[in-house]
């Protein structure tokens, strides 16, 4: 009798661990057919002219393994991740969702950096309240990127915890945003830099081509000649205005990875499947560029 309570407790537990990996896996795919994954490569593309290559470094030897779009999203294959690779395309999806803010960051960063330089300049002050408030808005989203990217450690049961310097990049602006003033400017600016620098080496170290400064939008707005032939408050002004679209822009972005958050702590709580109209083809990779 006790030998079948046994047999049917054995049972059950692989029942159970068997249904469980099938709810992952089925949670990381639906997460997946929201069309941002595999598009946000595509603008990569139309940026840099070349799809760009994503290095993944093995936990116990620290060799780079490279990763290519047509690694990530092969083409005309409905069902992604499996019982076989769930634990490195899990591994694989985290490092692109960290590219991705990661290049949202550097754009805010490069917007923030200068607008407290520009606003210390004049007098008297009446920049620091809106750029405050407009920071602080977007903590809410800082919180919410956070959050997504350690999800991805609750699917592998936090074994291991994933982390880069995105994370780093993420929680430090957190704390900056709660503690920034034109009083505190030249501290604020050397953590600002920090954060810019461990973003560089994130990539440098991640992701090639390289990132060329000037090519970003933020940059590309700031050195245009309007911008350079304003007076001081217009241009402050007309930056402003870029940065708060800047802001709204990578909120409604944000929105597309398919992320399911709690309404009062705004951490993540689970995914959404994309709801697509009949017979729309998914995005495919061209391997022109692979």
């Amino acid at each position: 009798m006790l030998q079948k309570h046994w047999i049917f407790f054995i049972l059950s537990s692989i029942t159970f661990q068997s249904t469980k990996g099938i709810h992952l896996y089925n949670e990381v795919n639906n997460m997946l057919t929201h069309p941002l994954w595999r598009l946000g490569i595509e603008h990569m593309r139309r940026d840099f002219g070349v799809y760009p290559r994503f290095f993944l470094f093995d936990e116990e030897t620290k060799e780079p393994k490279m990763i290519t779009a047509l690694t990530l999203f092969p083409n005309f294959t409905p069902v992604l991740v499996t019982e076989n690779n769930f634990r490195e395309k899990v591994r694989q999806y985290h490092l692109l969702l960290s590219c991705y803010y990661g290049m949202e960051l550097k754009s805010y960063l490069y917007y923030v950096n200068i607008l407290w330089k520009l606003c210390t300049a004049v007098r008297p002050n009446y920049c620091e309240i809106p750029l405050k408030k407009t920071i602080n808005e977007f903590v809410v989203e800082l919180i919410k990127m956070n959050s997504s990217l350690l999800h991805f450690s609750q699917w592998l049961g936090n074994n291991p915890i994933l982390s880069n310097s995105v994370h780093t990049v993420i929680d430090n602006l957190l704390i900056i945003s709660q503690n920034i003033n034109i009083q505190t400017f030249n501290k604020t600016k050397e953590k600002l830099n920090d954060a810019c620098e461990m973003l560089t080496q994130f990539f440098d170290k991640h992701m090639v081509p390289k990132i060329d400064k000037k090519k970003l939008k933020a940059a590309t707005i700031i050195t245009s000649e309007a911008i350079k032939e304003n007076l001081l408050s217009v241009k402050i002004y007309n930056i402003f205005n870029y940065f708060k679209e800047n802001v709204y822009q990578s909120i409604f972005t944000n929105k597309q990875y398919g992320f399911i958050y709690d309404k009062k702590t705004y951490l993540c709580i689970g995914v959404t499947k994309y709801v697509e109209y009949p017979n729309t083809p998914s995005p495919q990779i061209s391997e022109e560029y692979v």
